[in-house]
Formats: C-alpha cells, structure tokens, sequence
C-alpha cells in the first residue's frame, strides 16, 4: 500500500475539520449554551455561527477559540470544589477529592473537545503555509 499524496492528505485534513465542526456546533448548542448564564452565552453563539467552510481556516477563528476556551474554563472552575475525605483507617487520615457539579463537568469536557478542534485547525493551517513555503523554497533553487 502506498502513502496518500500531500494534496489528498491535506484534502482528508480538511475534510475532517469540516466534519468536526458539526460535531462542535451540536456541542456548542447542546451543552455548552444551555449550562452559561444568557449574559455569558454570547461567545458561544459567535462561534457556532462562525463554523461554516469559508470561516473556520482564519487567525480570528483560532483567537475566538482561545477566548471560548478560556470562558469555559473559568466557568468549570467556579463550579469546581475541592475537598477531602476523611479516613481513620488511610495513612494519612485521608485523601483529597475533587468534585465538579453537572454543569461544570459538561463545561470541562467541552473545553477538551473545543483544545482538540482547535489544534485539527491549526494542523490544517500549518499544512498549507508548508506546502506555501515549500514552493517558494523550490522557486528559488
């Protein structure tokens, strides 16, 4: 079996990505507005909307992202609590324990899926200013 050539493994990339993002814009509209306070929605919103082909590949896509990101995290934070539970018969008496209320958890998870669309967006962006630079190298031989 032979290897794909680079314009069809960049054409799977983005193929992926644009998959993805449906799979993001159900996350965005399932789980992660209806778990925000209607004031603190609006981030969200912006980038279900911005996921259509023409507008996922840009710099402000990626920098959105990383604002959402950042959002969620600090609002899984808030519902995050830190605790410990208390053992007579544990070495130390204990252990700590996280505990995360529903919301938080769903927050949390979104994050994660939210960090790996954005690297698969950048793994697409990079690919293309390789191949850019890549021919303006063989131009210049």
């Amino acid at each position: 079996m032979t290897d794909m050539a680079p314009a069809t493994r960049f054409t799977s990339r983005v193929e992926a990505v644009l998959g993805q993002s449906r799979s993001i814009r159900a996350m965005l509209q399932d789980e992660v507005v209806p778990h925000l306070p209607p004031a603190r929605r609006g981030a969200a919103e912006h980038i279900a909307r911005r996921l259509v082909p023409s507008r996922i590949f840009t710099s402000e896509t990626l920098h959105d992202l990383d604002a959402l990101i950042a959002q969620l995290e600090r609002e899984a934070e808030a519902g995050t609590y830190a605790g410990w539970e208390a053992d007579d018969g544990h070495s130390r008496g204990g252990w700590p324990t996280v505990w995360r209320d529903q919301p938080a958890t769903s927050l949390n998870a979104s994050a994660a899926e939210l960090r790996r669309f954005r690297m698969s967006i950048t793994t697409v962006l990079d690919a293309l200013e390789a191949e850019r630079v890549a021919n303006r190298l063989i131009d210049n031989d």
